[in-house]
């Protein structure tokens, strides 16, 4: 019924594709990085689309017959996606219901916080060979000479 309400309102009808749904692999992603996926029915291609966050215009980043898409090198920001299919005869459907994927990196002090803590444990490492390596790391114990 939504669909032939929505092809009243079109000047050029949509054909209805029902199967068709978008999904994000994330909500909130923190590193700019996450997968878009869909189902399509055989014999129909898929047009995804991003919105543009300062003009909130749509533009087409896949068409194709896959049923995924690698996002990445997204920068901080909210990002809405939207999905048609079009057919071998380009008849369109509607578009999905638009979904939406945060990007929000680490902060760079957390990075630098890692890294310090990976410096410190990889010196730890290297002190330890060293001095293991040289004998100069003892046991603990008290060894005793034995008899034999």
């Amino acid at each position: 019924m939504a669909c032939l309400l929505a092809n009243l309102a079109l000047s050029q009808p949509a054909y209805c594709n029902a199967e068709t749904s978008l999904t994000a692999s994330a909500e909130t992603s923190t590193d700019g990085k996450f997968v878009l996926s869909w189902q399509l029915p055989d014999s129909v291609s898929a047009e995804l689309q991003q919105r543009d966050e300062i003009s909130r215009d749509y533009q087409t980043v896949y068409s194709g017959t896959d049923t995924a898409s690698v996002i990445t090198g997204l920068t901080d920001g909210d990002y809405a996606y939207r999905i048609r299919t079009v057919t071998a005869k380009g008849d369109y459907s509607n578009w999905t219901a638009p979904i939406s994927v945060a990007v929000r990196h680490h902060p760079l002090s957390r990075a630098f916080g890692f890294f310090a803590v990976g410096a410190i444990v990889f010196l730890a490492t290297i002190v330890l060979i060293v001095l293991g390596a040289s004998g100069k790391l003892g046991t603990g114990r008290n060894q005793e000479p034995t008899n034999g």
